[in-house]
């Protein structure tokens, strides 16, 4: 790419002979700043190629519209993006294609940062009837925008769709991981433990595999069912030990032991884990405390016991 900029800088150095040739080497040069990430000056050199004299004329004017709010996407620059895909669809919507579906995630996408839902499920949609070109991502992104909207029906009946008509997507774990919130949110516990199984069992590799346990580990907190919570908590602790969730799955196994009136195991267990799980003498105190306070408050006389430890 940059000797195509060499050479395309000779070629517009003797661009009076020629608007034409004058005009696509802006374009080209532009192109080829994008590709090596420099995309301001994409954004210059294709607003520069747009302004030509004759371009409208050239192949290369509606690929310009597409390129040009590719440029402003990267830089972030949603508002500008959104407004050149809109171009590029305005003036592409009976030519049915590749960057015409791709130009339509990119405005959902946009519309979805800016938080405008309605408009990004309404470009989603749009691109998701082409099925041309990343079909399972528009109807993933749909559904998730949907459950902002507290749209679960809709949500639920999107993902669904993506489950069965897309089965080797690389959504098919986000679909099955969104699946189980939005029926834990709905209160249907044993169909979110389905879909949070199902994520654990076929995608151990999956990023959503450590959220998935986890949330399986606080349904059957939640539920009273504190050795089954306990097996899930444990399983993000050991298998996925430098992770963001395991701090998590410590707080849910020490909680259940609590619970369970058994805060000798949690030490016990802390000390055996060895990867820099340490709990102070001081916690252990509050933590022997809390479960003899609880017990006390129920009426148990082991409560008696537990406070002389």
């Amino acid at each position: 790419y940059e000797a195509a900029i060499e050479f395309l800088d000779k070629s517009l150095e003797n661009g009076k002979y020629n608007r034409d040739i004058e005009a696509r080497a802006n374009f080209w040069k532009a192109e080829a700043w994008y590709r090596l990430g420099y995309f301001a000056k994409a954004v210059d050199g294709f607003n520069v190629f747009l302004r030509s004299p004759g371009a409208i004329s050239l192949p290369e004017y509606q690929t310009a519209h597409y390129n040009l709010a590719y440029a402003y996407f990267k830089l972030k620059e949603y508002e500008n993006a959104s407004s050149w895909f809109r171009k590029y669809v305005t003036n592409n919507e009976l030519n049915q294609s590749d960057k015409l579906a791709d130009a339509y995630n990119r405005l959902g996408d946009c519309y979805f940062v800016e938080r405008d839902y309605d408009l990004a499920v309404s470009y989603y949609d749009r691109s998701y009837q082409l099925k041309l070109y990343d079909p399972d991502y528009a109807l993933f992104q749909k559904a998730f925008c949907l459950g902002i909207q507290r749209e679960n029906e809709q949500k639920i009946s999107s993902l669904r769709t993506l489950l069965q008509v897309f089965p080797k997507s690389q959504y098919f774990d986000d679909a099955l991981f969104e699946l189980g919130r939005v029926y834990e949110r709905e209160n249907q516990q044993q169909i979110a433990i389905g879909y949070y199984q199902d994520l654990v069992n076929e995608y151990p590799q999956s990023t959503f595999t450590p959220k998935a346990l986890l949330q399986l580990g606080l349904i059957h907190y939640n539920s009273s069912e504190f050795k089954k919570s306990i097996k899930y908590y444990k399983q993000v602790a050991e298998e996925y030990p430098n992770s963001t969730e395991s701090q998590a799955a410590l707080l849910g196994i020490k909680n259940n032991y609590v619970e369970l009136n058994d805060v000798d195991a949690y030490f016990e267990y802390t000390e055996k884990l060895g990867t820099g799980v340490h709990v102070s003498v001081s916690e252990q105190d509050s933590l022997t405390y809390l479960a003899a306070e609880k017990l006390f408050m129920a009426g148990d006389k082991k409560a008696k016991g537990q406070f002389e430890s």
